[in-house]
């Protein structure tokens, strides 16, 4: 996940206060990815979760540029 021009889809779930404790709101991040990068992780857990986080990593930090402080 390396391109400028990826395209990140928000979902964000605040017209209710059952979605999340006080003062917080649940946001849904959908990104398009190929399927076989993914699925060569499979069968590898401890490089499917470092990938995932990376790509967490790497989403927060582009809404913190439109949402300061959305990663806190």
């Amino acid at each position: 996940m390396t391109d400028e021009s990826l395209i990140i889809i928000l979902r964000i779930f605040n017209y209710s206060k059952r979605f999340a404790s006080p003062g917080k709101t649940v946001v849904q991040v959908a990104l398009e990815s190929e399927w076989d990068h993914w699925s060569q992780l499979r069968g590898d857990l401890s490089a499917y979760q470092a990938e995932r986080s990376r790509v967490a990593t790497e989403v927060l930090e582009r809404l913190e540029t439109q949402y300061p402080s959305i990663s806190e």
